[in-house]
């Protein structure tokens, strides 16, 4: 009857290391977890902009007739220290334009704009 009792004793002992060990990994994963969501963030409109101290943010804008990207990137890319052929070429890829001529009147753009 002792050894009967002992190898209860010992299946318990194994049963609660197991949920021991069990729960700390799972501890362990969780922070883990928790410290790369943290960590890896990533910047978002509105974050300040590498080139420039000013707010980065981002509008929508309707093409009047005669505009160009040029003449649109000197008005908005005050703010930035950015030239404005780096602008033009900003609003090109967030446009997914090729050809910096591409804009028509009436046609909406998504432009950035510093404060």
């Amino acid at each position: 009857m002792k050894q009967s009792g002992h190898r209860y004793a010992m299946k318990q002992t194994r049963k609660i290391r197991m949920h021991t060990f069990t729960a700390v990994a799972a501890a362990i994963v969780l922070i883990l977890i928790i410290t790369v969501f943290f960590t890896g963030r990533q910047a978002k409109a509105g974050d300040l902009d590498q080139n420039t101290n000013a707010g980065k943010y981002y509008t929508s804008y309707e093409v009047q007739s005669g505009d160009t990207l040029w003449t649109i990137a000197e008005a908005y890319s005050s703010g930035s220290n950015q030239s404005v052929k780096a602008y033009v070429e900003e609003v090109c890829r967030i446009n997914h334009l090729s050809d910096a001529n591409q804009i028509y009147a009436g046609s909406r753009i998504c432009i950035p704009y510093y404060k």
